[in-house]
C-alpha cells in the first residue's frame, strides 16, 4: 500500500504521458525478384517510410534502404559496397540506388511486354475490371504521353456508351478512377491519367487532340 500511495503521489498530475507520434510499420524487405511490380512496391514503400520518419539525408536514405535488402539483392550489395569503398562506384543518393537497383533487378523488355498486351487489352466485362487491368499494364510504362492513354484506353473500351452508361449507375470505382473515367467519356481536354505512385495528381493538364 505504502509503495502504491507513493506513486500515486508521484504521478503528474495531467496522468500518464503518451507518445504523440503513431507507429510507422517498416517497408518490407526486397530479395532481388525480378519482378517489376515487387521491385517498385519496395521503391514506394522505402519513399513512404522515409517521409513518416523524417529522413532528409539521401545517405542516410541509402543507409536505410540496403538493411531492407535480403537474398539475391543483398549479394548484389555487398558487391556495390566494396566498389564504394575502393572508389570505383558512387551510391550517395536516393535516386542513385533506385537507378542501380532497376538496372540490376528490373526484369527485360517490361516496357516493350507491357505496350504489347496494351493493345489486348479490350472491354469486354465490367468497367472495373477493365480499368483495373489496364492501370496495372501502365504500371510498367512510364514514358507515354496523355494522349496515347487515352487513345489507348478508348481503342480498348470500344464503346463509350457503355462506360458512360456504367458511370451513370455509380458503379463502384474507386475516386481516382471515376475522375479518370468520367473526364475521359467527356474528352476532357485537361485529363492525363497516371497510375501507382503518379496517381496522386490523376489529373494534370495536358491537352488532349480533339
Amino acid at each position: 500500500m505504502e509503495i502504491f500511495s507513493r506513486a500515486v503521489v508521484n504521478t503528474p498530475t495531467g496522468g500518464m504521458k503518451h507518445s504523440s507520434r503513431p507507429r510507422v510499420p517498416e517497408p518490407k524487405s526486397y530479395g532481388g525478384a525480378r519482378d517489376a511490380k515487387e521491385l517498385e512496391n519496395f521503391l514506394f514503400d522505402m519513399e513512404q517510410y522515409f517521409r513518416a520518419i523524417r529522413v532528409d539525408s539521401e545517405v542516410t536514405k541509402v543507409s536505410m534502404a540496403a538493411i531492407y535488402l535480403v537474398g539475391d539483392a543483398k549479394l548484389w550489395w555487398w558487391k556495390k559496397y566494396v566498389e564504394i569503398e575502393d572508389g570505383s562506384c558512387v551510391i550517395n543518393t536516393w535516386e542513385i540506388l533506385k537507378s542501380e537497383l532497376k538496372r540490376q533487378f528490373f526484369p527485360e523488355n517490361t516496357t516493350f511486354n507491357a505496350r504489347k498486351a496494351l493493345l489486348e487489352c479490350k472491354h469486354s466485362g465490367s468497367v472495373r475490371y477493365y480499368y483495373q487491368a489496364f492501370s496495372a499494364l501502365m504500371l510498367d510504362i512510364s514514358d507515354m504521353s496523355a494522349v496515347d492513354i487515352l487513345f489507348f484506353f478508348m481503342e480498348g473500351a470500344g464503346s463509350t456508351n457503355s462506360i458512360a452508361e456504367a458511370l451513370s449507375r455509380r458503379v463502384e470505382l474507386d475516386q481516382v478512377a471515376l475522375m479518370a473515367m468520367n473526364a475521359i467519356v467527356r474528352a476532357d481536354s485537361r485529363v492525363a491519367i497516371n497510375i501507382g505512385k503518379k496517381i496522386k495528381n490523376a489529373l494534370t493538364r495536358d491537352p488532349v487532340a480533339q
